[in-house]
């Protein structure tokens, strides 16, 4: 859905790279972790087509990024990739926020993951949880509809306790075709022993979509999968809330944060699931998508009878081969 990394100058690209490394670095006074060298190496590589190894670094000033950035969608771009650097090195240190802070402040942005940075910088994990919900649901929901959302909250509720109806029809999906989403669906959540929306203790409809994009996007359900398909919706839904779905992850299952609520989802916390090469691979394809299968307009159950090869073209989801992915023992989520 956003191309804004395409049109940026080559010279611009380089400094939007070097500014990744001035936040690794907090302004040139420590030493980048090899992890986050990856990570910005990987985004030249991956969003720029620049050669892993001819990269040279050079300290940037926040000024001198905003001079070269005019666009606004490439000034929120290069904030949202500066913001998820602290998690590459696990440290989210207050010195290393202010720099990516400084540079946010230059470019005139101000994405919703930098204030999630300050929240778990500080450990206020359930402020950060309430409005990252409040935000992400809004994005799941397809509508900015305050009404909508309090609805689609009501019957999540509900949906825990049973509905034997909306269940059968999800089950009803393995009489579908193989290759189909719908029959690929069902094996997906099956084989992993996850609850269908409407069986009792499922996670309800609202992560339905979540789990098509990663039938779709080819990403497991196991850490580094988790990343990889919330790089996919960084990218795909283009816009601030893109890049909380993957602060979350990458806190999950990259630093090792817990926020004390994920247990309840039957989520296990870990640390050093990233593949920085992957990540921004996903992030790209995400960008290269035609089509925000979070968006109200895409109806899943109007693509369950629809070749899943056939969806990817639709989509525009580059790259992906294959329909069964095989499940990892234990699921994260």
């Amino acid at each position: 859905m956003s191309s804004a990394y395409a049109d940026v100058p080559r010279d611009a690209q380089f400094m939007i790279l070097n500014a990744m490394m001035a936040v690794a670095t907090q302004a040139g006074t420590r030493q980048a972790a090899p992890t986050t060298v990856k990570l910005i190496e990987a985004a030249g590589h991956r969003l720029f087509a620049i050669p892993p190894g001819t990269m040279s670094w050079a300290l940037i000033s926040p000024p001198d990024l905003a001079a070269a950035l005019t666009r606004e969608p490439e000034r929120e771009l290069t904030a949202e990739l500066l913001s998820i650097i602290p998690f590459a090195d696990k440290q989210l240190t207050e010195s290393e926020i202010a720099v990516v802070h400084t540079f946010a402040t230059a470019l005139g942005v101000e994405p919703f993951i930098l204030a999630d940075l300050d929240r778990l910088k500080d450990e206020k994990y359930n402020r950060l949880v309430f409005d990252y919900g409040r935000r992400a649901l809004g994005a799941f929901v397809g509508t900015d509809s305050r009404w909508a959302k309090l609805h689609q909250v009501a019957r999540e509720l509900r949906l825990k306790a049973g509905d034997k109806r909306l269940a059968q029809r999800y089950q009803a999906l393995a009489d579908l075709p193989e290759g189909t989403l719908g029959n690929t669906f069902f094996h997906f959540y099956r084989d992993r022993g996850f609850a269908f929306p409407g069986e009792k203790n499922c996670l309800g409809e609202i992560v339905t979509k979540h789990d098509a994009l990663h039938i779709l996007s080819g990403c497991n359900t196991d850490a580094p999968g988790e990343i990889n398909v919330a790089g996919v919706e960084a990218g795909m839904v283009g816009s601030g809330v893109g890049y909380e779905f993957l602060m979350e992850t990458l806190a999950l299952f990259q630093t090792g944060i817990d926020f004390e609520h994920s247990s309840a989802f039957g989520i296990a916390v870990q640390q050093d699931a990233l593949d920085p090469d992957m990540l921004m691979l996903n992030i790209r394809k995400g960008m290269h998508m035609s089509t925000n299968i979070f968006d109200a307009d895409w109806d899943f159950w109007a693509a369950t009878t629809r070749q899943i090869d056939e969806l990817r073209r639709d989509c525009g989801i580059e790259g992906v081969h294959g329909t069964i992915l095989a499940p990892v023992t234990p699921p994260p989520s």
